[in-house]
């Protein structure tokens, strides 16, 4: 939680120090959003690299159905 915390406020500085110096909103979610995801990808992948639980296939491809269907054009 203090970790949380921690990363919540440096973000907050780095992003003030960064519009101050003239960088765009929609620019700056990008860099931060893109960094977020090449940290915690591959985080999450080793930390769930040996769980095996086959009751989530099911309810993904049923979820893989029904937004095809909610998404099609008939």
């Amino acid at each position: 939680m203090v970790m949380a915390e921690c990363a919540q406020v440096g973000l907050m500085i780095v992003s003030k120090e960064a519009m101050s110096q003239g960088m765009s909103s929609f620019i700056f979610v990008l860099y931060s959003n893109s960094l977020a995801c090449l940290v915690l990808l591959p985080a999450s992948l080793i930390y769930h690299r040996f769980e095996r639980n086959s009751t989530n296939q099911p309810c993904s491809i049923r979820t893989f159905y029904v937004t095809s269907k909610l998404f099609s054009t008939c």
